[in-house]
């Protein structure tokens, strides 16, 4: 799902990516938008899940439950890093 095959290397821990809950400014608004997470896929709320992939890109997911999101996102990758 979120694997860049072109990038075989690893993080550190081993994992594909990491993810962490974070909270955004009201005004990066609705929409997709470039932030300083990079891009921001926000549809509602000021909640969103950052998510660095292991060739370093970076972009968030916007939640009204990041905390749920990143449980789901590590049972279905079970070396995700925090």
């Amino acid at each position: 799902m979120l694997r860049d095959r072109n990038h075989p290397q690893e993080s550190a821990d081993g994992g594909d990516f990491a993810c962490e809950p974070l909270r955004i400014r009201w005004w990066y608004g609705w929409g997709i938008h470039l932030t300083p997470y990079r891009w921001l896929y926000n549809v509602s709320g000021l909640e969103a899940v950052a998510i660095t992939l292991r060739n370093g890109r970076k972009f968030a997911l916007g939640t009204d439950d990041p905390q749920d999101l990143v449980d789901a996102i590590e049972r279905y990758q079970p070396h995700v890093a925090r």
